[in-house]
């Protein structure tokens, strides 16, 4: 994509027109990545964002388990703490795969 200013007259030769400037779409992350760099040299972009945020839904649900599982006990909802146990026992597996065993040893 190429931008001309529309106030030229289509008559106007090339020589006397300005150049074309080519838009530059700008990408705002790009930018702060460099940015980044500038600050500290061994900057590197998170590559794992993804699984990341995979994480974080699956762990808001594990979080709410454990949050729900007392009111249900309490109240002796037994069929719901059985369904609680069962999403804290699955998100828990599934955490520990995608999550826990991908930390490093600082």
């Amino acid at each position: 994509m190429v931008l001309i200013d529309p106030a030229l007259p289509a008559t106007t030769p090339n020589a006397e027109r300005p150049q074309q400037v080519p838009a530059v779409r700008a990408n705002p992350h790009a930018a702060l990545s460099r940015l980044a760099v500038l600050r500290d040299p061994d900057f590197q972009p998170n590559r794992d964002f993804a699984i990341d945020a995979f994480n974080v839904l699956i762990g808001i649900a594990w979080q709410t388990s454990f949050v729900a599982l007392p009111i249900y006990v309490v109240i002796r909802q037994w069929h719901q703490v059985m369904i609680c146990l069962a999403i804290i026992a699955v998100t828990s597996a599934i955490l520990k795969r995608t999550w826990y065993d991908r930390l490093q040893v600082a």
